[in-house]
């Protein structure tokens, strides 16, 4: 895979040194957004990446209790091919983004994030 990258964010979570897989969470309550939106608007808020909900594939859901630290959080995670020279930039909660190269990740990802990174990795294989 020439030029893979994977864009993270700083983790929200006080005292954690880790970084986790934009976006962050989304509600399930808004009447007038639809389902599908949500990832495009998410990652654009997020990171200042902007794809449409066409551009974006499923790759699994991870929803274990205890994943994450701040409480029960179901993930929908998808995956999207950019152009290499995209830029990503912080945005709404995040404090920092930044490309990492597939083979050069942060030590620490957030929560099961590193499961979700490995899915979208091969699903893209």
């Amino acid at each position: 895979m020439h030029h893979s990258r994977v864009g993270s964010c700083d983790s929200p979570v006080r005292n954690q040194r880790t970084r986790l897989l934009p976006p962050a969470a989304t509600s399930t309550t808004s009447t007038t957004e639809r389902p599908a939106s949500r990832p495009p608007r998410e990652l654009a808020e997020e990171t200042g990446v902007t794809v449409t909900a066409d551009d974006l594939r499923q790759i699994g859901v991870w929803d274990a209790p205890e994943r994450d630290p701040r409480g029960r959080y179901v993930t929908v995670a998808y995956v999207t091919v950019v152009p290499v020279d995209t830029t990503i930039t912080a945005g709404d909660d995040a404090r920092t983004a930044h490309w990492w190269p597939l083979d050069d990740l942060p030590e620490r990802l957030a929560f099961d994030h590193a499961a979700v990174l490995r899915a979208a990795v091969a699903s893209t294989l």
